[in-house]
């Protein structure tokens, strides 16, 4: 590696540090609520009450996004005193913009006929095993607007992204016809390159 190249994970860092900043910002100068049921701005002190983590330990991460490094526990205890996901709290603002764009494909694809076809053959369950489901993601990617190529390390990562988003999303309450209509999601989610630094040719 050269002395410009950028490390791994160095970029997403700063991209997520970023994104808790703003969006715990955001999300507390909405989220008290008056006794009327009216929304308030929700203060420092009450999210360090509510939440158990030191007000300057909050300060911290509002003002000096440099410093938002908060461990798992942390980060659960904000979430959970704002009652939400902690992932949402780390998604940084190019996430949101590729979550909308997403949406929007997943509108554009429901009725197409070959990715209607390809989620009722995910539908049987010996094709519900986890490489076998890989290999349509990859093949469903054509149809959401990805260029599936894998003739680079460009196209490698890209298409890493693709697969391990569509792998995540499992519960046991799932219904096979749920799971496979979040692939096309999954697809246009993972289909990007997060971190510069872990794009450079081996």
């Amino acid at each position: 590696m050269t002395t410009d190249a950028i490390a791994p994970g160095s970029e997403i860092l700063k991209k997520t540090q970023r994104g808790l900043s703003a969006n715990l910002l955001r999300a507390m100068q909405v989220s008290g609520i008056t006794e009327s049921g009216e929304p308030k701005k929700l203060t420092q002190q009450h999210l360090s009450k509510d939440s158990g983590v030191a007000r300057s330990t909050i300060s911290k991460y509002l003002t000096q996004h440099t410093e938002a490094n908060p461990d798992l526990e942390t980060l659960c205890r904000l979430a959970s005193a704002l009652n939400i996901s902690p992932a949402l709290l780390l998604m940084s603002e190019e996430d949101w913009l590729q979550l909308a764009r997403a949406l929007l494909e997943v509108g554009h694809v429901r009725n197409n006929e070959s990715i209607s076809s390809m989620i009722e053959v995910l539908g049987n369950e010996q094709n519900n095993r986890p490489l076998t489901r890989a290999a349509t993601v990859l093949r469903m990617a054509k149809y959401v607007g990805v260029e599936n190529r894998s003739d680079s390390a460009l196209g490698r990562k890209v298409q890493q992204g693709i697969l391990a988003t569509a792998a995540m999303p499992a519960h046991p309450d799932f219904e096979q016809g749920i799971y496979t209509h979040l692939l096309p999601l999954c697809i246009v989610m993972g289909a990007r390159i997060i971190d510069p630094g872990a794009t450079h040719e081996s």
